[in-house]
């Protein structure tokens, strides 16, 4: 008879932010699905400061800004990955390649 040993549940896995282990720090675990500012502006490509400034201003790069979470009595921000996923596809300029570099005078 083998003894088992306890595991995390599947979608509480570590979140990785400037390639350090965030469950090193004293906040808790995060579950995948969910991202706080830090890790969604890290995961768009902004800075953390302008996320936070489109939920006040209701935009990012110029369209409306990705629909965020509010959680707890202390209004804890969390930003769901399959919204902000959804937000690339329908705010993205899709852009063909342009195709080899041709040489002037050849």
């Amino acid at each position: 008879m083998s003894t088992a040993t306890p595991q995390a549940a599947p979608c509480a896995l570590p979140l990785m932010l400037d390639g350090k282990d965030a469950s090193a720090s004293p906040s808790p675990m995060l579950p995948v699905e969910f991202l706080d500012n830090a890790a969604a502006a890290a995961w768009l490509g902004v800075s953390a400061e302008r996320l936070r400034q489109s939920r006040s201003t209701g935009e990012l790069a110029g369209v409306p800004a990705p629909e965020f979470l509010r959680l707890g009595t202390r209004g804890r921000v969390r930003y769901r990955l399959s919204t902000l996923r959804a937000w690339i596809e329908e705010h993205a300029t899709p852009c063909a390649p342009r195709g080899p570099a041709t040489t002037a005078g050849q």
